[in-house]
């Protein structure tokens, strides 16, 4: 894997843009008009960009679909080397990816045609959002990463200030404009991460602010 950090994702799919990431070096995290409808269309279409090939299929057909199995899957030489979830941007590779990589919240796969309908992979359940609309608090269920290291709020902190990181580069960074201050730190115009509206409160409650 070629990332700027060493990226250790945990195992499941969909909506790269929201899984948590470690820094492994420390073995810690880093801290290097209608908003409500706009977070949860922008959330919809960063989850639809990975999974809307692998459901294709089994959306426009009326068989029963399939599970498990093998699936072999081949990569374009002239696709970009890296498995960083937060980087990749071509299909072809973030399909291959997707695996490796547990997130916040994903589109339902039994609806995967709904833009409304997510259900939680990392969460305990979907908030209800206070604040009028502009805030949105998960709380995080037990998980651990691959060594057996408890998943916690901070990691999905850590996430987000990594993939709006202007060093990055991370080409869907956008998709999390809706959050507060995400634009100004993205474009360079806010330097310090922690100003994001996005916090851990303790170690199992992440809050998003819009």
């Amino acid at each position: 894997m070629q990332a700027e950090d060493t990226v250790r994702p945990v195992v499941r799919p969909l909506a790269l843009v929201l899984c948590p990431v470690r820094d492994n070096k420390n073995n810690k995290v880093k801290n290097d008009e209608n908003w409500e409808e706009d977070m949860w269309f922008r959330l919809w279409i960063a989850a639809v960009l990975v999974a809307m090939v692998s459901f294709a299929g089994s959306a426009m057909s009326s068989e029963t679909p399939k599970r498990g199995g093998t699936l072999t899957y081949l990569i374009p030489a002239d696709a970009p080397p890296s498995f960083d979830g937060h980087r990749e941007a071509t299909y072809a590779t973030v399909h291959a990816a997707a695996p490796f990589y547990s997130v916040l919240i994903r589109v339902n796969p039994n609806n995967p045609a709904s833009p409304t309908d997510f259900v939680c992979d990392l969460c305990t359940e979907m908030p209800e959002p206070s604040d009028g609309g502009k805030t949105y608090t998960f709380k995080i269920r037990d998980h651990t990463w691959s060594d057996g290291v408890p998943v916690t709020a901070d990691d999905f902190v850590f996430s987000f200030q990594r993939i709006l990181d202007p060093k990055l580069a991370a080409e869907y960074a956008s998709l999390l404009y809706p959050i507060k201050n995400a634009e100004s730190y993205n474009t360079g115009k806010l330097t310090d991460a922690n100003q994001l509206g996005v916090k851990a409160l303790d170690p199992k409650t992440r809050e998003i602010t819009l």
